[in-house]
């Protein structure tokens, strides 16, 4: 899979004195993309208790769903990937 540049955010990078601009690391970010989905999940549970007290709509609802999902299915497929760095890191010879 080829990452084409136009789709990716641009990245902060380190200075010369080895700080960054942001002031977030890595996990900062994981953290915060855990807590979103983490939330998306939240939403929809709330949106299909609604759905099943006859309050809420179904189109919201399968929304709601439906973003929850893809961001769940983003969040394991950034876990493979990490570990599979991870594993490549320990199996490389010094």
């Amino acid at each position: 899979m080829k990452i084409r540049p136009d789709m990716v955010a641009p990245v902060k990078v380190l200075n010369a004195q080895g700080g960054t601009n942001s002031g977030k690391g890595f996990a900062d970010l994981l953290a915060q993309k855990v807590s979103e989905v983490d939330q998306s999940m939240r939403i929809a549970d709330q949106q299909s208790a609604e759905l099943l007290a006859g309050t809420g709509s179904i189109h919201e609802t399968m929304i709601a769903l439906e973003e929850a999902g893809i961001k769940l299915r983003m969040a394991g497929a950034v876990r493979d990937r990490v570990v599979s760095a991870y594993q490549d890191l320990t199996r490389m010879q010094i």
